[in-house]
């Protein structure tokens, strides 16, 4: 991923990467990386209790 893809991101990954110099993939980026690879495909998910909707359209109402 380039420089300013990781920025967009995330700002901690960007500041870990460029700054401190720290990176490693462990099972909890690797989770995040992957949840966040189907955020924008349209769907939903139940796990549980817990209902997932992805890719919902957002619209902004403007007033006159």
């Amino acid at each position: 991923m380039s420089s300013k893809g990781q920025f967009l991101m995330s700002l901690d990954t960007a500041r870990l990467i460029h700054l401190d110099g720290v990176w490693s993939v462990n099972p909890f980026t690797r989770r995040g990386s992957l949840l966040h690879a189907r955020a924008d495909e349209p769907g939903s998910d139940r796990r549980g209790e817990v209902r997932a909707e992805r890719a919902l359209p957002l619209f902004l109402a403007v007033s006159a």
